[in-house]
C-alpha cells in the first residue's frame, strides 16, 4: 500500500473564525462601519481580509465572503476531498509475493487478535561465549556452534519449568504442548521463514546448530521442506548479527510468546561496587495476556538469563 500524502496546509482565509483573533482596534484600518461592526460580531481579524472597495476599503461583501468561505463546510471538504493524481508523489506499485502476502496476513492477524506484552531482560553471555569458542576449536567445521543454537537450547530447556509458555489459546482454551519445537526466524529473500527444531529441549546442541544449519540453507536457497517450516511451539527472532540494541517481536500465532534477541556487545556493569566490562545481550519477550502475565514471563526470562550466564548445561548431552 503507497502512503498517504498530507494534504497541503490549507489557506489561513479557511480557518473557523472561532481560532482566529479578535478584530484590533484600529481606526487606520479601511473598512466600513457595517464591516467592522461584523467583523466584532464574528471575532475576525479584518487584516486577514482582502478588501475590494475603493483603496482596497473592506465592505460588507468582502466580510460576507470571507465568513463563507471558512464555514466547516467549506473545511470539511477541503479535508475529504480525495487526493488527485497530482498530489501524489511520482511512485512505482509492485505487487507483494505470496511470501510478503502470508507475512502480512499472519502479522496482522496477530496484532489484531492477541493482547501483547512485552518484557525485557539483559544477559552476560561471556561465559557462553568462550565455551563455545572452545568447543568449536575441538569440533569440526561443519558441527560449530552459533549463539543462536546456543540461545534456542536454553529457551527450550527454560520451557520444562514453564510450560504456559508453550501454549495456544485456542477457542477459549489453553492448549499446552507435548513437545517443545523451537522455531527461528530466517531473514529470506522477500521476507522471513520460521525453520524447526523438534523436541529441542532433549536434543544435543550439536544436533541441534546442525539442523538449523541444514534447515537455513534450504530456506535461503528456495528448498525449504514442510517439516523445516511447521510445528513450532515457540519462536525465537535473533537479529544478532545486525547490530541491534533492542527490539521487540510479534507473536507468531497460535503461539503465546516469541523471544526478540537483539546484538550481544561490550558494556560497562557495575559488579560489587566495581565497574568491569562485560558482554551484554539484551532479550525481549512478547507474550499473549490471554494466556500468560508479567510475573510468569519475568520468571521464565530469569530463567533462561540462569542458562544462559552457567552455560555447562546447555553443551552437555540432551
Amino acid at each position: 500500500r503507497k502512503p498517504s500524502t498530507p494534504l497541503p496546509a490549507a489557506p489561513q482565509e479557511v480557518e473557523p473564525s472561532s481560532r482566529v483573533p479578535a478584530a484590533p482596534a484600529d481606526n487606520s484600518l479601511l473598512a466600513t462601519p457595517i464591516a467592522l461592526r461584523m467583523a466584532r460580531e464574528h471575532n475576525l481579524d479584518l487584516r486577514r481580509v482582502a478588501g475590494s472597495g475603493p483603496g482596497g476599503r473592506i465592505l460588507r461583501g468582502d466580510v460576507e465572503n470571507h465568513l463563507a468561505e471558512a464555514r466547516p463546510g467549506a473545511i470539511e471538504e477541503v479535508v475529504q476531498r480525495p487526493p488527485e493524481d497530482g498530489d501524489r508523489p511520482p511512485s512505482v506499485g509492485t505487487a507483494a509475493s505470496p511470501l510478503r502476502r502470508t507475512i502480512a496476513r499472519r502479522m496482522s492477524q496477530s496484532k489484531q487478535t492477541i493482547p501483547h506484552f512485552y518484557i525485557t531482560n539483559s544477559v552476560t553471555m561471556d561465559d557462553a561465549l568462550a565455551l563455545r569458542r572452545q568447543y568449536n576449536k575441538a569440533f569440526p567445521a561443519d558441527a560449530q556452534v552459533t549463539v543462536n543454537d546456543i540461545v534456542v537450547k536454553a529457551v527450550a530447556l527454560a520451557l520444562r519449568d514453564f510450560p504456559n509458555l508453550n501454549a495456544s489459546y485456542v477457542d477459549d482454551s489453553i492448549d499446552v504442548h507435548s513437545d517443545i519445537n523451537i522455531g527461528a526466524a530466517v531473514a529470506v529473500e522477500g521476507g522471513v521463514l520460521t525453520v524447526t527444531t523438534r523436541q529441542t529441549d532433549r536434543s544435543p546442541i550439536s544436533d541441534i546448530a546442525r539442523e538449523n544449519r541444514a534447515m537455513i540453507e534450504r530456506a535461503r536457497t528456495g528448498r525449504a521442506k514442510p517439516d523445516d517450516v511447521t510445528g513450532s511451539t515457540f519462536t525465537i527472532s535473533n537479529l544478532g548479527g545486525y547490530d541491534t540494541d533492542h527490539f521487540a517481536a510479534i507473536i507468531n500465532p497460535p503461539q503465546a510468546a516469541i523471544l526478540a534477541v537483539a546484538t550481544a556487545r561490550e558494556t560497562a556493569v557495575v559488579e560489587e561496587g566495581q565497574v568491569v566490562v562485560r558482554t551484554v545481550m539484551q532479550m525481549t519477550i512478547s507474550a499473549d495476556h490471554r494466556v500468560t502475565d508479567g510475573a510468569e514471563c519475568a520468571l521464565y526470562l530469569k530463567r533462561v538469563k540462569e542458562l544462559l550466564e552457567a552455560p555447562i548445561r546447555l553443551f552437555l548431552g540432551g
